[in-house]
């Protein structure tokens, strides 16, 4: 009796192993399922909306909001991992981050050599950025979310430092009782991640650096401007006859200050914060969240104070009407639309040039009176040398030195 009950125990032992070396075989060889570092976060609000509004949705999803964060995988993240274009350079030659993509994933290693090789490293679990200048990665740590120190700089096809870290780096290297995790310890809190992705779910205090992982959802969301589609969802189901659109913010039908508040959110700067990050609301006036301190308005950079320009234009201050989707729609995806965003400009300005028959095509406008100028408050770093992103200076007007 006992052989048997000892026989059959081996055998459910056998087949149990053979099990795990099945789905073992399956996802090294195969490339199914999940490895243990993937982060998949919370499933698409905006995938609710798109049985009634299919084309809308289908625009949007190839647009930079939409791509702002996104889980990595194969199709997000960008870049060279192949050997010898790897690598993320440092201002102490014994110290590199180096890129790797492994079965099922993608991790950054920093590697220090000074005495002893030393290596640490972490996963990229989100993509922050659609690739269309840069992306920097994150990761999570338990509750808590980090940046990675190595990113992406798509002008010049390489692997850069993100901002500031060629500063924190130089610090480390004089500590005296330095490791290399503490070169991965840059939190990301509330305010990042409300400009970059739809929402989380804080853990205790929303001003705190904890989150719900699994409520974690990437890119922009419908919700950001339209706000909760439950209820509008959910009436409309209801009366699919009735052809208002209930329960739902419609940005046209809101004042002009309330238009360009939801953009000023993410395009204004800063500021100093009146309430909790994640508690803005489309309809909502900034005023009532963000403080814009004069401080701060001489030093704007294009990156982040496009609002703030837009509003010392005279363009803006003399049409009366002016708001972002004067000239934006973003449910489209408006990348390098020179010509476009010029036409915008005709609607007022349709006798400016007439001497001029090139420019008095109207198709070139932005390009001497919206400038792309460096954005000065996010310098990167990159062997031996600051590299800048560049966007449009969205203070419209006539520049000596565009």
């Amino acid at each position: 009796m006992k052989r048997v009950k000892a026989w059959g125990l081996t055998v459910a032992v056998a087949a149990a192993l053979g099990s795990f070396a099945l789905l073992y075989f399956n996802y090294f060889a195969n490339g199914t399922g999940d490895p243990p570092h993937a982060f998949r976060g919370a499933t698409s609000t905006s995938e609710a909306c798109r049985p009634c509004h299919q084309s809308i949705y289908d625009s949007y999803v190839k647009t930079g909001h939409y791509l702002t964060s996104t889980v990595a995988t194969k199709a997000t993240v960008m870049g060279d991992f192949s050997a010898g274009r790897n690598v993320a350079r440092t201002p102490l030659p014994d110290l590199q981050f180096a890129m790797e993509e492994r079965r099922g994933g993608f991790f950054q290693t920093a590697v220090y050599t000074k005495d002893t090789t030393e290596t640490f490293t972490k996963p990229f679990q989100i993509v922050v950025g659609s690739g269309e200048r840069a992306q920097t990665y994150l990761f999570w740590e338990g509750d808590r979310l980090f940046q990675l120190p190595g990113m992406y700089f798509t002008p010049e096809e390489t692997w850069t430092l993100a901002p500031g870290y060629e500063t924190w780096i130089v610090w480390w290297e004089e500590l005296p009782n330095k490791r290399l995790e503490m070169l991965y310890q840059r939190p990301i809190g509330g305010r990042c991640i409300e400009c970059h992705a739809a929402t989380v779910l804080p853990v205790g205090s929303p001003t705190g650096l904890r989150f719900h992982p699994d409520s974690f959802e990437v890119g922009i969301s419908c919700a950001k401007c339209h706000g909760p589609g439950v209820q509008h969802i959910a009436f409309h189901e209801q009366n699919p006859a009735a052809e208002e659109g209930r329960h739902i913010v419609n940005p046209a039908s809101l004042s002009r200050s309330q238009q360009i508040s939801s953009c000023a959110l993410c395009h204004a700067g800063q500021g100093v914060p009146k309430t909790p990050p994640l508690s803005f609301r489309p309809g909502d006036e900034i005023s009532a969240h963000r403080i814009y301190t004069k401080a701060e308005q001489k030093q704007l950079s294009v990156h982040g104070g496009q609002v703030q320009f837009l509003w010392e234009s005279r363009c803006f201050a003399e049409s009366g009407s002016m708001t972002c989707s004067t000239c934006h729609n973003v449910h489209e995806d408006e990348t390098d639309q020179t010509a476009m965003f010029s036409r915008q400009c005709l609607t007022c300005h349709e006798q400016s040039h007439a001497e001029e028959p090139k420019l008095a095509q109207g198709d070139r406008c932005t390009e001497c009176h919206m400038p792309d100028q460096q954005a000065s408050n996010l310098p990167m770093y990159h062997e031996g040398e600051e590299l800048f992103l560049s966007m449009a200076n969205h203070r419209i007007g006539i520049f000596k030195d565009p």
